[in-house]
């Protein structure tokens, strides 16, 4: 197997040889309901493999080849169900990705992403423009448009190296 969607493909040729489902709307939700328990039944396989070799017990078993035997008929279920429900394996794991990969926990631990800017971008806005004027010095955003000089701190609006 060389990718996800020849993985998909090969399962899909397999399971509607061994499990035909008519092209009925209850069918296929039927059928996708099946690949969903299944998965939810290796993800307790594999839950229970691994909390057995945490805990030390069971030795006599090979609880990491059944860790392993369980995490491949996941993702044979995964493709299953994706199958049933119309969708790509391969652009659920794209899209998933795209969505991640530029979290940074360790950076932002409330979100994984930098917070949303509550001020404009633009720091101070000319009184003649009629819009309000973001202090450079303390941030107070100024609705005030007379005079050059923030109304909190009292530094000029204009100076373009804060101190």
């Amino acid at each position: 197997m060389e990718s996800f969607t020849e993985l998909q493909v090969v399962t899909g040729q397999w399971r509607d040889h061994n499990f035909p489902v008519s092209d009925d709307h209850n069918d296929l939700e039927q059928a996708a309901f099946e690949q969903l328990a299944g998965i939810v039944e290796e993800m307790g396989e594999i839950s229970h493999a691994f909390l057995k070799q945490v805990q030390g017990i069971r030795k006599n078993e090979d609880l990491q080849d059944k860790e392993m035997d369980a995490i491949g008929d996941l993702v044979i279920y995964l493709c299953g169900y994706c199958d049933r429900r119309g969708y790509s394996l391969f652009e659920c794991i794209a899209r998933a990705w795209n969505e991640v990969k530029d979290r940074d926990w360790i950076k932002w631990p409330e979100t994984g992403r930098p917070p949303e800017p509550t001020e404009p971008t633009v720091r101070v806005v000319p009184r003649e423009t009629g819009r309000p004027a973001l202090c450079p010095h303390c941030g107070y955003r100024t609705t005030s448009h007379t005079g050059t000089y923030c109304h909190r701190c009292g530094q000029d609006l204009f100076d373009k190296d804060p101190a």
